[in-house]
């Protein structure tokens, strides 16, 4: 399972966890991904998703989850008077912890 940024979903990868917005189910778990959910996922402001079969090479995402948790900590002083709930600053926020984890899983190998 590999957690992606919507720009690098593609069409054929299959969903790993059901994708939600506010309670209601967007896309379940084990569809594949088709060009009308790509429409779906960004109508709905969906900024990342978790997916099976991700083999990028260039660009690897993260799977480790503790990563992604301390990088969160570490991050969420930066965005302490961010607004969130601000679709352009959320995806900021998310970028900003997924290249966080990154590098310190880099730091760690």
């Amino acid at each position: 399972m590999t957690l992606l940024a919507l720009s690098e979903i593609q069409e054929g990868m299959i969903v790993a966890n059901d994708v939600e917005f506010r309670g209601q189910v967007i896309i379940r778990k084990g569809v594949r991904i088709s060009a009308d959910h790509l429409k779906k996922l960004k109508a709905w402001g969906i900024v990342e998703i978790s997916v099976n079969n991700h083999n990028s090479n260039s660009n690897e995402a993260i799977s480790d989850k503790e990563f992604i948790e301390l990088a969160r900590k570490k991050v969420n002083s930066r965005f302490i008077h961010a607004d969130l709930n601000y679709a352009p600053m959320k995806e900021i926020y998310k970028l900003a912890v997924k290249r966080t984890a990154k590098r310190m899983q880099k730091a760690s190998k």
